[in-house]
């Protein structure tokens, strides 16, 4: 089995160098900066635990894929460029599995139009991508995945035990995108992290960020809810709404988290595109996601319009994180509110 990681940016990176050290041979499709350093360099995978330093292949386009019989895809580009994407991999066998192991809720019905066995993949790590040749795996070893729409089969159970085998943590899903849809919840405050400029660590540990983040929780549930579509969140942990609650009086909060050194600190993948000066995010597919299905069902999204616009101008004024305060967005969530 070899596993074609398409649109490998940090998570499909680290991925790939994990399952690379396991054994497992892989072929990354990524960006030409990132393809020329690991060919001339070679790929390096900063951990909690050491370095790695697998060998694998790197590309720049599908074009250079020659198709094997076990061959496995990988998806993990951003929402965004996956319609553009899997033009390219429409080169493959049509039987050829794909993964989808991306935020969002639409990567699986897009790749289903072209491929006749696809699957779900949750990813629940977090890497940052550092500069070309070089990742770190910040947080988390945690996996899912799950026949799409719904079910399990060979396919799914060889591709996890290669993903087990490589240290990843793994759940199998029968029905795998009410949890996907519990993830998009999650990555509704994705934008506040980019706008105001913090991590993780400690934004769920801030009263005023963290309230404001599960305002637009709420907001997201109440739609998704009204559109009934079923949601679910991790193994073991508690209702969305009940997450909600739990986070907004700081269940999650961290002890001391300024005193974590920049390279532990866990920025979503929406701050390092601004970061890095992409020219687009997922916002327009996790907030987006949601004032679409508010403007349909006639349900008011403040928070979510407001993070969707104020990103929107932050990427026209090519800035870098933290262009607004957390002030200046209650203030447009007002605004808001009140037309």
């Amino acid at each position: 089995m070899r596993f074609i990681i398409a649109g490998s940016g940090a998570i499909g990176t680290t991925m790939g160098g994990y399952l690379s050290e396991a054994g497992n041979p892989i072929v990354l499709i990524t960006r030409p900066a990132h393809a020329a350093a690991i060919r001339e360099r070679g790929l390096i995978v900063r951990t909690a635990k050491g370095t790695l330093q697998p060998s694998l292949t790197a590309l720049t386009s599908v074009k250079d894929v020659h198709w094997q019989p076990d061959d496995v895809i990988f998806i993990t580009c951003k929402s965004q460029n996956t319609r553009e994407l899997l033009e390219e991999l429409a080169t493959a066998p049509k039987e050829t599995p794909v993964f989808c192991f991306q935020n969002g809720v639409r990567n699986e019905e897009w790749a289903a139009e072209t491929f006749s066995n696809v699957y779900a993949g949750l990813v629940q790590i977090s890497a940052n991508f550092v500069e070309p040749g070089v990742v770190e795996h910040t947080r988390n070893d945690v996996l899912a995945i799950g026949k799409y729409p719904s079910g399990l089969d060979s396919i799914t159970t060889n591709v996890g035990q290669r993903l087990e085998s490589a240290g990843f943590k793994l759940t199998y899903y029968d029905r795998a995108m009410p949890r996907k849809w519990g993830k998009l919840l999650v990555n509704l405050n994705n934008a506040i992290h980019a706008l105001i400029d913090t991590w993780l660590q400690r934004s769920y540990t801030e009263f005023e960020t963290r309230t404001f983040m599960a305002d637009t929780m709420r907001e997201g549930l109440r739609v998704i809810n009204a559109a009934g579509i079923d949601i679910e969140m991790g193994p073991g942990d508690p209702t969305a709404a009940e997450f909600v609650d739990r986070m907004a009086v700081g269940a999650f909060a961290y002890a001391n988290p300024m005193d974590l050194p920049p390279d532990r600190r866990t920025y979503p993948s929406t701050w390092q595109d601004v970061r890095l000066h992409r020219e687009t995010t997922e916002v327009e597919h996790f907030n987006g996601e949601i004032v679409r299905l508010g403007l349909k069902l006639g349900i008011p999204t403040p928070f979510n319009t407001a993070l969707q616009e104020m990103m929107r101008e932050l990427l026209r004024s090519k800035a870098m994180p933290g262009f607004f305060t957390l002030e200046q967005v209650k203030t447009r969530v007002a605004e808001i509110s009140s037309k």
